[in-house]
């Protein structure tokens, strides 16, 4: 399963390439009937998509690409409703994702459904701690270069160019990702001469391309797997 915005274009192409074992799970979903939370005896719960109800049990694992439920996704409840709802589907999903016993990708927190509610300083003030260069001032003229975590892998560091950097580069994502206890992540390093600095970093994949979803299915994999 994948739970995301029904804007997420590249959690409609994982379901594509995926098809026909992942179902994408939306927002929208939530307001339709057959859904049940059971906190006191986990997997006795139920959930529906696109109409259909199934119990928590039929899930395999769980892809969480969304951070929280957005008012404005919500075209279907009157506007002034739209944010209180939002938040209350919002905690019901971390409830929900909480109470299954099927691997999760990655498990919520308090104000985040796909990991860490980390804003950019405590991601900085972790890379300080682990001696991981920072760029203070955010990234300079000259673009940056995206560096993914996807359990344990880093994608994207053969931009950096030369290879020390982009050693240094993986290595950094890798022990950033394991103090998070995040398995998906994003990481934007800026380069300038022999130097590489974090600039950016965020829970979950901004980009998913042929290489990031290779390194999923493998990830998911290993995890239903070991169970």
């Amino acid at each position: 399963m994948i739970l995301a915005s029904a804007h997420d274009r590249d959690s409609h192409n994982i379901r594509t390439a995926w098809a026909p074992q992942a179902l994408l799970l939306t927002p929208r979903d939530l307001s339709t009937p057959g859904w049940r939370l059971v906190i006191a005896e986990a997997g006795e719960g139920r959930w529906a998509c696109k109409g259909v109800s199934r119990p928590d049990g039929a899930i395999t694992a769980v892809l969480t690409r969304l951070v929280q439920v957005d008012p404005l996704e919500l075209h279907w409840i009157q506007p002034a409703r739209r944010h209180f709802v939002a938040a209350e589907m919002t905690a019901f999903l971390l409830a929900w994702l909480e109470g299954l016993r099927c691997p999760v990708i990655d498990r919520p927190s308090p104000g985040c459904l796909c990991g860490r509610n980390w804003g950019w300083l405590h991601w900085a003030n972790l890379a300080t701690g682990l001696g991981i260069p920072v760029q203070d001032q955010g990234p300079v003229q000259g673009g940056t270069c995206l560096v993914s975590m996807v359990g344990g892998m880093a994608i994207g560091t053969e931009g950096i160019g030369v290879e020390p950097l982009a050693g240094a580069a993986a290595s950094w994502a890798r022990q950033l990702c394991a103090a998070a206890g995040q398995e998906l992540a994003s990481f934007h390093f800026q380069r300038n001469g022999t130097e590489l600095r974090l600039v950016q970093a965020r829970v979950g994949l901004e980009r998913v391309g042929t290489a990031e979803l290779k390194a999923l299915h493998r990830v998911l994999e290993v995890r239903v797997a070991s169970g």
